[in-house]
């Protein structure tokens, strides 16, 4: 095993302990609306997006039509949208198919850990296989761990009430890593003035696109008052 890897494995074990327990109640729900270990590897492996593999549970058995399934999967994974501009840097001059895949792994927990891990020292010169490590490790312990709970599901009968609350507590568990890492505190600020006034405004159902146009347009506002401010410092 190289440096890179085992320096990329140990980054990514908070997304392994994570994983273990949303990936694992994933499988579970897959398996309680009658679909196998199959089904839960295979989407991992070719969807892989947490909180739409979790909504497809929910559209399996509400039965809803092929457009509405196509809206709410835009909606959900808009936000990836603007992960992938504010990552453009971190991924110039990487080979074009490990971006390729890159890009397709990008996830929440994925990107908390690109943006926030600094590169060690000893692996700088291969920082490309480092990125590249952290996105195929965090998908690997997704399938195996969706995998798993289907299979596990399949034997023990589980009650799946409750269990896709594990996916908030790690997107917590995220957020207070990169509070600690990050000098400016502001983007954290933003996010969550715009969630909690989306909730309050349009309510859990309808929060999602508001909250994100809201958190796109005061980062953009941020943004040009520190570059204003770096011009007048100069």
């Amino acid at each position: 095993m190289n440096k890179t890897f085992k320096e990329a494995f140990k980054v990514t074990m908070p997304v392994l302990l994570g994983y273990l327990s949303i990936g694992f109640a994933f499988g579970l729900m897959i398996q309680s609306i009658g679909l196998n270990f199959i089904w839960a590897g295979g989407m991992s492996l070719s969807i892989y997006a947490g909180t739409l593999q979790y909504l497809a549970v929910v559209m399996f058995q509400g039965g809803m039509s092929l457009i509405s399934v196509a809206l709410m999967s835009f909606f959900v994974n808009f936000r990836h949208m603007v992960y992938g501009l504010s990552l453009i840097e971190t991924f110039k001059g990487i080979s074009f198919f490990k971006k390729l895949y890159m890009i397709f792994a990008l996830t929440d927990e994925t990107y908390a850990l690109l943006t926030s891990s600094t590169v060690p020292e000893s692996v700088k010169h291969d920082k490309e296989n480092y990125y590249f490590y952290i996105s195929i490790l965090d998908q690997s312990y997704w399938i195996i761990s969706s995998i798993l709970g289907a299979t596990i599901g399949s034997i023990i009968n589980i009650n799946t009430n409750g269990v896709s609350f594990a996916m908030i507590a790690l997107f917590c568990v995220l957020c207070v890593e990169q509070w600690m890492n990050l000098k400016d505190k502001t983007p954290v600020f933003i996010g969550g003035i715009c969630g909690i006034i989306s909730l309050i405004i349009f309510g859990a159902d309808n929060m999602m696109i508001p909250a994100i146009i809201g958190i796109i347009t005061l980062l953009l506002l941020d943004k040009k008052r520190e570059e204003k401010e770096g011009i007048l410092d100069e």
